[in-house]
């Protein structure tokens, strides 16, 4: 497996490239998508699948332009969060506004609609080769992937170096965060984490370091 990290547009999230022997994949799609089909046009790469952590705008906003460069991408997502892509971007607008940027808003909303999920993830599904662990907090359908082979983690906005997600949005919980991370606690301290924004780190460095852990 080879993982590529793009930090995207104005909230520095990360997107994962992820070639395996067969296919490319994505995980999450901040916006410009332009910045990921830019790298993947570069390799020479043609993604079939967008994974993505939860629905929140940072993450899903370079849907509308990946789809339209790769159309047969498929799209998977948790139950919970596929309500961001579902109901017309109301709810990605809601979350936009909830940050009062009025710098980026016009830029943004310009890249709504998304697209609908294709493929529904629950908890113990396995997707390219990634676990599905369901991980609410941070939104009520977040997700972490884990590979067990690679010894890797994508964790979304669940765990950061040194910090957690936020859980004072409007569908946060911070008592279901603080369950989702006892899950992730559990595993080895050899696992890499690669998050939705910040640098990578260790399970067993966070178990050390992190607060919140």
């Amino acid at each position: 497996m080879i993982i590529t990290p793009l930090s995207v547009g104005a909230f520095q999230t990360n997107c994962y490239i992820v070639q395996d022997d067969n296919s490319t994949f994505l995980i999450d799609a901040p916006a410009p998508g332009e910045v990921i089909i830019n790298k993947l046009k570069q390799n020479k790469l043609i993604p079939d699948l967008l994974i993505l952590t939860h629905g929140h705008f940072d993450h899903v906003l370079g849907i509308k332009e990946l789809k339209k460069e790769f159309p047969n991408i498929k799209i998977a997502i948790s139950a919970h969060d596929s309500k961001y892509l579902l109901d017309g971007g109301d709810r990605i607008t809601r979350d936009i506004a909830f940050f009062n940027e009025d710098l980026f808003y016009n830029k943004m909303v310009s890249y709504l609609p998304v697209a609908k999920a294709d493929i529904i993830l629950k908890e113990g599904d396995v997707i390219k080769g990634l676990t599905v662990i369901e991980t609410p907090g941070h939104t009520p359908g977040s997700i972490c992937l884990l590979s067990d082979s690679e010894r890797v983690l994508f964790s979304g906005d669940t765990l950061f170096q040194s910090s957690i997600g936020r859980t004072d949005f409007y569908n946060s919980n911070y008592s279901d965060m603080v369950k989702s991370l006892e899950k992730l606690k559990s595993l080895d301290d050899d696992i890499i984490v690669l998050p939705g924004h910040g640098p990578s780190t260790k399970i067993g460095f966070e178990k050390k370091n992190n607060p919140y852990l």
